[in-house]
């Protein structure tokens, strides 16, 4: 029985995921999770820790494999087992934690260390960031995948989606004792009742408030997004980048006014010998400037790129640099830059995704590059990451543009505000992905980012989905998917910094320091009683 309500709960927990409008019974998803410990720690097991740990793993895997079925396309049998593998068993030790507190310090203390260990295992992922996917985070689950919970979590703009996922779990156990007491004791506890009210209620109540109210002060720019719609699997790489070069300029056209500020492709539109050293002498940059640019005063064009970068060096810079010839070591990156007439600006990718870009752990054991290394011009490189979050700045409006699964991580985009956007950017390729619920994940987690930062986001995707966020989340304009197309759309600056945007994941170091002191005080009384 324990193990079932275990893979129960998994089901309930990614229907968000893959069912509409579902988002809402996260509330009640670890419901019969919580249940299933609660009848292991209550039977007559010998070994009820590695029956707990058993319970953690049916969870886990049971979430992952539904809701992060999608990573088949992508991964390899091998990878896709080795990454479900490595987030089981970092989610079963933090629950054999909180089994284990609960068994040494009672019921109470047990619960809210059951609250504060997964907030810790999210955190954890959120920092360790080279095994992270955006469908495991709670938080990021309640917008659900047709968007529909965008006028529920509001309030992120003060906690961030760690502070979804607090409520979540606390919603969670609390109708959980109200259940467990309704069958054990055949009554309805009034002040647990009442406690699962006013938490379930209350940030609804305020968000669908704040969502209705908030208004963006009037300081637009002009945008023309560009889909140019390649399939990553049989055209992207295939087609001459001349091609779509001048498809993507065609369509860009197609939309552009007198006041269009800037135009955006996607992720690695344009792959044309981009190298970091001497990139102004690239050819394809001076076609773009004479092409197009010099015929619209004031417009600047936003593009994604693979770069190169080259070292003269005796021995490797960087465990990313590989060895060409003589003394010369090469590293490659996902890049955007932003060109105008007079200067060029670059943005690095920090965060590759794992396996398909670059091995997880690759700075710390760097044998297991060879496995993801992707032939390029006749190298074997494994992308290597950026170092800096630096904002493209122009005289109108600065722009944070993050790259593609850069999104899902909300400190991480904060840094760009931080560093002065008055408005973020983000350019993608999802074609990968096919028409899973990933592509709408990865839409949803970007949703999520314009509420935290209260920033209005454009989106270029290579097949969709490409669209204009506002300040409140809310996608105002969107391109169909899978069409060649491009869409104009305008959207305001904001230069005032959300809480979320100052503090970033404050609940989450915090809740590391709670949580450390509480599994301290389980271990300590159990060496005591020895």
């Amino acid at each position: 029985m324990p193990y079932l309500l275990a893979v129960l709960s998994g089901v309930i927990a990614s229907l968000s995921w893959i069912a509409d409008y579902t988002s809402i019974v996260l509330v009640i998803a670890l419901v019969p999770l919580l249940f299933a410990e609660h009848l292991v720690a209550n039977s007559m097991l010998k070994h009820k820790m590695l029956a707990t740990a058993l319970v953690g793993i049916l969870f886990i895997y049971t979430f992952q494999w539904i809701a992060e079925s999608p990573l088949k396309l992508q991964f390899s049998w091998w990878m896709y087992h080795l990454y479900f593998l490595l987030v089981s068993l970092l989610f079963v030790a933090f629950f054999t934690l909180f089994a284990l507190v609960k068994k040494r310090l009672g019921n109470k203390v047990g619960y809210i260390a059951f609250v504060c260990l997964y907030i810790c295992f999210e955190y954890l992922l959120l920092t360790l960031n080279d095994i992270t996917f955006p469908v495991l985070m709670l938080g990021n689950s309640m917008i659900g995948i047709e968007g529909f919970g965008i006028r529920y979590i509001q309030w992120y703009e003060y906690t961030g989606v760690l502070g979804g996922t607090l409520w979540i779990l606390v919603c969670d156990v609390l109708f959980f004792l109200l259940i467990r007491n309704r069958i054990e004791k055949r009554k309805l506890n009034p002040y647990i009742l009442s406690s699962a009210i006013v938490v379930f209620v209350l940030p609804l109540v305020a968000s669908l408030l704040i969502f209705a109210t908030y208004k963006e002060k009037k300081a637009p720019v002009e945008f023309v997004l560009v889909q140019p719609n390649y399939d990553p699997y049989t055209e992207k790489f295939t087609v001459p980048v001349n091609d779509q070069r001048d498809r993507m300029i065609s369509l860009a056209e197609a939309e552009m006014t007198d006041n269009t500020d800037f135009v955006v492709f996607p992720e690695t539109a344009l792959d044309s010998n981009f190298w970091y050293n001497n990139i102004e002498e690239n050819g394809m940059l001076q076609y773009l400037r004479d092409s197009v640019l010099s015929k619209h005063e004031g417009l600047k064009l936003i593009t994604g790129v693979p770069m190169m970068q080259y070292y003269v060096a005796a021995e490797s810079p960087s465990i990313d640099a590989v060895f060409a010839n003589d003394s010369i070591f090469i590293e490659k990156y996902n890049a955007a830059i932003l060109i105008d007439k007079d200067r060029v600006q670059t943005y690095k990718k920090n965060i590759p995704v794992p396996f398909s870009e670059r091995m997880p752990f690759v700075s710390i054991f760097p044998f297991l590059a060879k496995y993801t290394m992707e032939e390029k011009n006749t190298y074997w490189l494994n992308n290597a990451q950026g170092k800096e979050q630096n904002v493209f700045s122009s005289a109108k409006v600065n722009i944070g543009c993050f790259i593609c699964y850069e999104g899902i991580y909300g400190e991480y985009c904060t840094n760009f505000v931080k560093n002065g956007a008055d408005l973020l950017c983000t350019v993608a390729n999802d074609g990968w992905w096919l028409k899973s619920h990933f592509m709408y994940a990865h839409l949803r987690a970007v949703q999520i980012r314009a509420i935290e930062n209260r920033r209005s986001i454009v989106r270029s995707d290579n097949t969709g989905f490409t669209v204009g966020i506002d300040q409140r989340g809310y996608i105002v304009k969107q391109a169909p998917w899978w069409e060649a197309t491009a869409i104009n759309v305008t959207l305001n600056k904001n230069k005032k910094k959300t809480i979320y945007s100052q503090l970033g994941d404050y609940i989450g170091v915090l809740d590391v320091f709670v949580s450390i002191f509480i599994v301290g005080m389980a271990i300590y009384k159990m060496i005591r009683k020895k």
